[in-house]
């Protein structure tokens, strides 16, 4: 039986990511894609393991854990909302939401940031009546928006 293929995105510095996608072709992982400061790359969870432990060029890799095109700060909170976050951490962990945009047709990224985070809150909340705690400084878990223009990843 073959573990499940997740989705994940690396941070690299800028003009390092042919590097960084030679590291992962040295780790049996063929599925990637180069953009500017990063990669897109699809493993398992050890496959991920392995890039975290031995990349030289990877600041970050995040999990994807979700993807979807928007219009509204409502269809993002929705979105938000659907998402099993529960299958990757509990109330009891502390989150902080980082989103940045390029291009973003919303008009407020901190209130964008605001709805992400009542959305996971609301979430928990909805099904064990307790909720995550926010912290600035020092989170458990950290919420972001992958780069990609005009979706919330």
């Amino acid at each position: 039986m073959s573990e499940k293929l997740n989705k994940y995105y690396a941070v690299v510095p800028l003009s390092l990511e042919s590097l960084f996608e030679e590291e992962l072709k040295q780790l049996g992982i063929t599925e990637f894609k180069s953009k500017k400061a990063g990669c897109f790359f699809t493993t398992t969870t050890l496959g991920m393991m392995k890039a975290n432990l031995w990349t030289r060029y990877a600041s970050r890799i995040l999990l994807q854990v979700g993807e979807r095109n928007y219009r509204t700060e409502d269809d993002i909170y929705k979105f938000t909302f659907s998402i099993p976050w529960e299958n990757y951490f509990t109330e009891k962990q502390s989150i902080k939401i980082s989103l940045s945009a390029k291009n973003c047709p919303l008009k407020s990224i901190k209130f964008l940031t605001l709805r992400v985070k009542d959305a996971v809150c609301d979430r928990f909340r909805e099904r064990s009546g307790a909720r995550p705690d926010v912290e600035k400084h020092n989170p458990d878990i950290q919420i972001c928006r992958q780069p990609k223009s005009h979706s919330l990843s």
